[in-house]
């Protein structure tokens, strides 16, 4: 039986990926994104799976990201965290998840001069049905 893969490419505008690499980096207690500020972008699966990165602010030393692939479970109407990554040090790059016997990837890349968040790419096995989706929030102006 062939492997079901869901691919995606997600680009952020330039200033966005620089402040979040900015946080990564944070080296003065100024400069923290502090613990109540989250940055999260989700990309929405066409089998009704989503895959969050998140960018994790700490108020005393740099943030750091992790993502969380959520599905709906057999029985159960709300989605519930079926894989993550390990705790990581940067949001650019590729992440791959997997639940079910199928793969999830997303890799954020730096879309230059782009307004808004976009999804550049997506793949998904033959007959597949549903839509993808790009949901996300950005606690910082990015002006």
């Amino acid at each position: 039986m062939e492997k079901k893969v869901f691919s995606a490419t997600l680009a952020l505008p330039h200033k966005e990926a620089e402040i979040i690499n900015g946080f990564l980096n944070a080296e003065a207690k100024s400069d923290f994104q502090g613990k109540d500020n989250i940055i999260t972008h989700s990309v929405h699966f066409p089998d009704g799976a989503i895959m969050d990165m998140h960018c994790i602010g700490c108020d005393n030393d740099p943030s750091w990201c992790q993502s969380i692939l959520y599905k709906r479970l057999l029985g159960n109407a709300t989605l519930s965290d079926v894989d993550s990554t390990d705790v990581e040090d940067e949001f650019l790059g590729t992440n791959q998840l997997e639940a079910d016997g199928v793969t999830y990837i997303v890799t954020v890349v730096d879309g230059g001069d782009i307004e808004k968040p976009e999804l550049r790419s997506s793949s998904a096995p033959a007959g597949t049905s549903g839509t993808w989706r790009l949901t996300g929030e950005s606690l910082h102006n990015v002006e």
